[in-house]
């Protein structure tokens, strides 16, 4: 009843009950929130067959952080009955939601892709759900699709199974869970089950989303089961109920041999958010299926809503309206392990060069877009990277960085078919190869960046205009009528796209992002650029990255392609033909030993999370028992709160608005506050420091502006920088004291009396390296711990070290070749020791790791990913 206490939750009301039990509102007065409680009744908490599915449940849910799978909060016992606590959903169930009706297709499709993202999440985690049906589906009042009720999920990882468990995965017969016209014909036949199940029912949800009948009912449990084991699904009365491209992806799910159905709930996911506008989308003849993990039956026709502007098919400029791209086909052209990057097609259009990693340095590959295999152009031990085609394809131009100390890498000119690489001239970065045949790149001349162009073999070199701020240019890019130079310019975090006149003349800002922009590519007609850009993340390290577009006359940018995984580094050929980069990456928090070889550590690692989304920046509590770290699990990146050991997760910082930004939580000594950083109330490249407690209470902006933070030692003091000045503020709030003057980039943590800190070192491939610094006192002429060369620090990684609790060793993240490793320098001798070797995986750390409270182990953030060359087959349609 209500006022009832179960554990230290209120009860409010009744919300509902059934055969697993009843479900209360009540209230959590330690987190001053509202949960639901699902109580299992005493009449059947004895049932061991009922029990076992509920703590099935619990342990199924709690494995999992993600916006399309209902959060567990807690479990417990009240007076026998096991009790389940869960975020409290407001909304309807998608079984009211349509109410015998059918949906549009285009909120049908919507619902069918965040069923599929929940499923991706469950089965990346060995969990097949096994009931999928609309009653166990909930639609919040935000439109966010909940998958509920694990009770008959199924674990799959050999660490999670129980012998309960282990024993259903081999005996067959033991009788049918799930519900009968919603389950796959290997269910309805008593035989083992794996997560392609889930895709059937899945198949049979959408089927009645858009028709408003569920396609197996009949009269029977008997006769329904027989109908899912042998007949198909009827056909739909016309293509308006269900266009051909969504018909051919709903019998793809169908298909009575879980062999031929998709292979991954990601595969569905990507193949149904293609289709941004199915209802649009004209027929197209099915082509050939690529088998492979990532991409299924790409031959998915789809049309994105019309954006204004020049299409990608160019032909004569006549008067005749502008053309725009729709995406009718995106297909993999490489299948490599590990990170392929920076593709750029031939002016024949016959092939694509790219990028791959081989021995530990990037070499140039080309394939022929018609299929084969690729060919390794480049053979030296070094990085050969951005290859750009020469005017008649018979050549590749690519740069290769400056080494170790250096101030310029590289521009070089190899046969496309391989053989000697010759030098072109000096370079900060990539180049690009005009419609003259002209190379444009950036250099370092008296101490300024210059775009420049010269002639292929390094003469006639012309400065087309020079810059004095110290801040990054990169990605050069010819416009196809010659006339325009476009360019990204930023920070190394947060950039923009510029373009300037090829003659010469003051540069134009194109984009106003201040976001991570990887790669840009002009259209055909030269009125328009397409930009990989994390606009729409609020992620501020490793975001997700979509294609957008944007004109020359400064309008606001428009969608090309959603990123879900990211698309990197677009190239377009003049035809219209658009290629990218396909980066998915996986993050978990890891605990690694510190004591022993780098390659015991690694394997001596401790698993902490099974995340599906971006997850960053760990910061330890002080017992060692609670983990705060970055994530943006629900839809927008926030602070969250891990319990070791009881695996309970809470979140901290509720912000919602997508223009704000939140990063790099540091937790205080005394474990009473969690500093972070905020980009609420500023502008620009603006954040400033704010302080929460790990209950999510007291939130407090101590400083408007302000990055790169310490705690002092007795946690009353944190130490920021603002526009390379040190400054502390009191923790409790007030006015700033400033400490040192800069520049100085972070500090890394104080000891003692002794300050540490970071600056930025000398110019080398247009980005500084960065030097490690100690004062004692505070205030006092600092010494030179260490330099770090820009190479070992990428720009989306920075230099942002942890101070051990001991005062005596700085941990931080550093690349190494094709990884990602950590370091740590000794802040006695500046002596570094590695601590984890990943070899040759594609290992991505961004920002901060963070030492545990003990001091014997430090805890990361750790990305895996896998990037693949793809093309975008686009049509052009009027605008």
């Amino acid at each position: 009843s209500s006022g009832t206490r179960i554990g230290s939750f209120e009860i409010v009301d009744l919300l509902g009950a059934g055969g697993m039990g009843a479900v209360y509102r009540a209230y959590d007065p330690r987190l001053r929130r509202q949960v639901a409680i699902k109580v299992l009744p005493p009449t059947v908490a004895g049932d061991a067959d009922r029990l076992q599915r509920f703590e099935r449940e619990a342990l199924a849910v709690a494995r999992l952080a993600h916006p399309n799978i209902l959060a567990i909060h807690d479990i417990g016992t009240h007076e026998g009955s096991p009790y389940l606590v869960t975020e409290l959903l407001e909304g309807e169930t998608l079984r009211q939601k349509m109410a015998g009706q059918p949906l549009s297709i285009r909120r049908a499709v919507e619902y069918a892709s965040q069923i599929a993202r929940g499923l991706a999440a469950a089965h990346e985690h060995g969990i097949v759900h096994r009931d999928i049906k609309p009653d166990n589906l909930f639609i919040t009042r935000d439109g966010r699709l909940k998958i509920l009720d694990f009770g008959l999920a199924k674990l799959t990882d050999a660490d999670a199974v129980t012998d309960a468990d282990a024993a259903t995965l081999t005996v067959r017969g033991l009788g049918v869970l799930g519900t009968a016209s919603y389950m796959s014909p290997e269910q309805a036949r008593g035989a083992g089950a794996d997560h392609r199940a889930d895709l059937f029912s899945l198949g049979v949800v959408l089927y009645e989303m858009l028709s408003g009948v569920s396609p197996f009912r009949r009269g029977s449990s008997a006769e329904t089961m027989t109908a899912v084991i042998r007949e198909e699904v009827p056909e739909f009365s016309s293509p308006s109920v269900c266009p051909p491209p969504l018909n051919r992806i709903l019998r793809h799910c169908l298909e009575k041999n879980p062999a031929e159905r998709f292979q991954t709930a990601r595969d569905l996911v990507f193949d149904l958010e293609a289709l941004s506008d199915p209802a649009s989308v004209p027929v197209r003849p099915a082509g050939r299926r690529f088998s492979n993990r990532y991409l299924r039956a790409l031959f998915t026709v789809c049309a994105l809503a019309l954006i204004a502007g020049a299409g990608f098919m160019v032909g004569q400029r006549t008067a005749a309206p502008a053309q725009r791209p729709g995406i009718t086909g995106i297909y993999r052209l490489t299948d490599f392990s590990g990170i392929e990057e920076f593709p750029a097609i031939a002016p024949d259009s016959k092939a694509v060069a790219f990028t791959a990693r081989v021995d530990g340095s990037r070499q140039i590959f080309v394939r022929l877009l018609a299929g084969g295999t690729a060919l390794q152009v480049t053979k030296e031990a070094v990085d050969h990277e951005m290859p750009r085609w020469s005017r008649d394809a018979s050549a590749i131009v690519y740069f290769s960085p400056a080494a170790p100390g250096g101030r310029h890498g590289t521009i070089w000119e190899v046969p496309a078919l391989g053989g000697a690489p010759r030098r072109i001239i000096d370079s900060t970065g990539g180049g690009d190869i005009g419609r003259d045949g002209r190379v444009a790149c950036f250099r370092v001349a008296d101490g300024q960046i210059e775009l420049v162009t010269a002639s292929t073999d390094g003469a006639d070199v012309a400065v087309v205009t020079r810059f004095s701020e110290p801040v990054y240019y990169t990605f050069p890019r010819w416009s196809p009528d010659a006339k325009w130079i476009a360019y990204q310019r930023g920070d190394g975090v947060r950039w923009d796209i510029f373009v300037v006149p090829a003659g010469g003349g003051p540069p134009r800002q194109l984009t106003r992002e201040n976001r991570q922009i990887h790669g840009l590519a002009w259209l055909p007609d030269s009125s328009r650029i397409v930009y990989s850009s994390s606009r729409g993340s609020t992620m501020s390290y490793l975001p997700t990255l979509s294609l957008w577009e944007a004109d020359l006359d400064g309008s606001e940018p428009r969608l090309v392609a959603p990123g879900e995984p990211s698309y990197v580094h677009p190239d377009i050929h003049e035809s219209g033909t658009m290629v990218a980069s396909r980066l998915q990456m996986q993050f978990d928090l890891w605990r690694y030993p510190t004591d022993a070889a780098p390659e015991d550590n690694v394997r001596r690692a401790l698993r902490l999370t099974r995340q599906t989304g971006q997850i960053q920046t760990p910061t330890v509590g002080s017992s060692d028992r609670e983990i705060a770290f970055l994530s943006d699990s629900g839809g927008h990146a926030n602070l969250w709160v891990l319990t070791l050991g009881q695996g309970e997760l809470r979140q901290i910082t509720h912000e919602r608005d997508r223009s704000v930004a939140l990063g790099v939580p540091v937790w205080s000594p005394d474990g009473k506050r969690i500093a972070f950083v905020s980009s609420r109330g500023n502008t620009g490249l603006g954040f400033g420091v704010w302080t929460v407690a790990p209950d999510g209470g007291n939130l407090r902006n101590l400083a408007a502006n302000g990055l790169g933070m310490a705690w002092s030692e007795d946690g009353q003091w944190v130490y920021y920088t603002d526009a390379g000045v040190v400054y502390k503020v009191p923790e409790t709030g007030g006015p700033a004291v400033r400490v040192r003057s800069g520049p100085v980039r972070n500090v890394a943590g104080i000891a003692g009396n002794t300050l540490y800190f970071i600056v930025d070192g000398t110019l080398a491939d247009g980005s500084p390296g960065f030097e490690v610094h100690a004062a004692t006192p505070e205030d006092a002429p600092s010494r030179l711990l260490s330099r770090i060369p820009a190479s070992r620090a990428p720009q989306w990684q920075i230099v942002n070290p942890s101070l051990s609790p001991n005062g005596t060793s700085l941990a931080m993240p550093l690349t190494d070749g094709v990884t990602t490793n950590i370091w740590t320098l000794s802040a006695a001798t500046g002596g570094w020791r590695q601590i984890t070797d990943f070899g040759e995986r594609p290992i991505f750390i961004a920002r901060r790791v963070s030492w545990s409270a003990d001091g014997r182990s430090i805890l990361a953030a750790v990305g895996e990913g896998d990037a693949d060359i793809v093309m975008f087959e686009t049509t052009a349609s009027s605008r």
